[in-house]
């Protein structure tokens, strides 16, 4: 379990880094140690300025594609279970994709 979530935690963290290049409300992607990941959602990614509606609006578009993740403040806090495969990997940030191309 613990080498699988090593492995799949830095899939998700290429993922999500990956779509953060997508998105200019994506400010950092936070993780890339095992699985406990965050995205800093901001207004403006030149001065890190905050959104903190935006992480709940992506949040409910995620989770209508199938991806679990919280809002809590300006973040999106993913926190999958160890057990997580590859292919579950990859719904996470094609879900997070859609939610943020939606707002």
């Amino acid at each position: 379990m613990i080498e699988n979530a090593a492995a799949r935690g830095t899939e998700l963290f290429d993922g999500l880094c990956t779509i953060k290049e997508s998105h200019e409300q994506i400010g950092d992607v936070r993780g890339g140690h095992g699985l406990m990941l965050a995205i800093e959602c901001v207004s403006d990614r030149a001065t890190k300025a905050a959104d903190m509606v935006l992480p709940f609006r992506v949040q409910n578009l995620a989770c209508e594609k199938g991806a679990m993740v919280r809002a809590t403040g300006p973040n999106l806090l993913m926190s999958p279970p160890m057990a997580l495969t590859s292919e579950d990997v990859q719904t996470i940030p094609a879900a997070l994709d859609a939610g943020f191309a939606a707002t």
